[in-house]
This record gives structure tokens, C-alpha cells and sequence, in this order.
């Protein structure tokens, strides 16, 4: 969001839009996006990337519910709370290949 910020700084200081692509070491076309785009009001790069769905998708994100679930039968399995039966927690994991 800084290079945003300082994009929107030297449109707003008069600077032609290429000066300001070569000066803020980014694309002509990106400051042209950029000068459309509103203004930044918060500088919070986390929330506005969240908000505005900015950057790639996780690759590991259709996997989280997954590893969750494994990470709670493995703390069940070693605190002891999990039923031998069920085959799952680290037992899955130590009894070798299947």
C-alpha cells in the first residue's frame, strides 16, 4: 500500500504519469490504474489486501479444514482421549505403510 501511497503523492504533486512510473519503479499502466482507483485512507496493508482480495489465492487454503482435523486427532491421541478404535491420531501415522 506504500507504493500506492506514493504513487498517489506525486500525481497529486503534478508529476506527469510517466515521471511517476519511473520515479515510483513501476509500470506506466499501473499508474494509470492506480490514479482511477479511490484513495487510500488506512495504510493497514493486511486489511486492505483482505478486503480488497489483493494477491494470489493460498495454494495450501482448500487444505486447512484437513490439517486441522489431523492436528486435533493428534493432540486427542496423545493426550489420550482418543479411542483406540478409530483408527485415526498418530497411530495412522507410526503403524507404517498400509
Amino acid at each position: 500500500m506504500l507504493k500506492r501511497h506514493e504513487i498517489e503523492i506525486l500525481l497529486k504533486a503534478g508529476h506527469p504519469k510517466t515521471e511517476v512510473a519511473r520515479l515510483a519503479g513501476v509500470s506506466a499502466r499501473s499508474v494509470h490504474r492506480i490514479a482511477e482507483e479511490n484513495p487510500i485512507v488506512d495504510i493497514n496493508d493486511s486489511a486492505e489486501r483482505a478486503q480488497r482480495h489483493i494477491g494470489r489465492p493460498s495454494i495450501v487454503g482448500d487444505f486447512r479444514k484437513l490439517i486441522l482435523d489431523i492436528l486435533n486427532e493428534s493432540r486427542s491421541a496423545l493426550s489420550g482421549n482418543s479411542p483406540s478404535s478409530s483408527g485415526g491420531g498418530l497411530s495412522r501415522w507410526q503403524d507404517g505403510p498400509v
